[in-house]
């Protein structure tokens, strides 16, 4: 009896691997995700970007850096952060650094502004300025503004005039106490990191599959 049962069973099998094209069904591969094209990222600004108070590698453009490291893109960080730079002095150094290559621009101006006295109406005209020379030299590069919000005035122009504009997409510092260093006047490590983890989502929502 078993050996009827067994002639049985193999003649059921025989019959669909025939009736299959003499193969068995193999499940097809997954597709492999087209790789992301290496991205070149700018951080231009001033102490808050240069890291001031702390260790380089503590920065946000070098935290930055590591983040697409441990998710293994091929992406490279820049930082052109500057202590003590106004946005006036920015205008004047910009125009050297839009020289290179770039893919995202992150703007971080008027803090330094705000800690000097220096008028909103000038740091605005001068803000404007920078916007208009990164889409200048890139108009298909992602730019982000990176600005202040414990100085409330500059921070509601900032979002007026820029939102008007439409072109660069704005970050707001954070404002609790618990990301600046003890002065109050640079972010610190905590700071620092949630900078980086914010321009990381942006880049990686507006980048993805490029």
């Amino acid at each position: 009896m078993n050996f009827i049962r067994t002639s049985i069973l193999l003649f059921c099998l025989g019959f669909l691997m025939v009736s299959c094209g003499g193969k068995a069904s193999v499940p097809p591969k997954p597709a492999v995700p087209a790789p992301i094209r290496p991205l070149k990222i700018i951080c231009f600004g001033g102490g808050s970007t240069a890291g001031v108070g702390l260790p380089s590698e503590q920065a946000y453009p070098a935290l930055l850096q590591g983040i697409f490291e441990s998710a293994k893109l091929p992406h490279s960080v820049v930082n052109a952060g500057i202590k003590g730079e106004s946005t006036w002095g920015a205008t004047e150094r910009i125009t050297w650094v839009l020289q290179q290559h770039f893919d995202v621009f992150v703007l971080e101006q008027g803090w330094e502004d705000a800690l000097k006295g220096v008028s909103t109406d000038s740091t605005m005209a001068f803000l404007h300025e920078l916007v208009a020379a990164v889409a200048d030299v890139q108009p298909a590069a992602l730019l982000m503004v990176l600005y202040p919000s414990r100085s409330p005035d500059l921070a509601l122009r900032i979002e007026e005039l820029l939102t008007v504009q439409g072109a660069p997409i704005l970050l707001r510092m954070p404002e609790s106490l618990a990301y600046w260093q003890a002065d109050g006047l640079y972010p610190n490590k905590a700071g620092q990191q949630k900078l980086a983890a914010d321009v990381w989502n942006i880049i990686l929502s507006k980048t993805s599959g490029q």
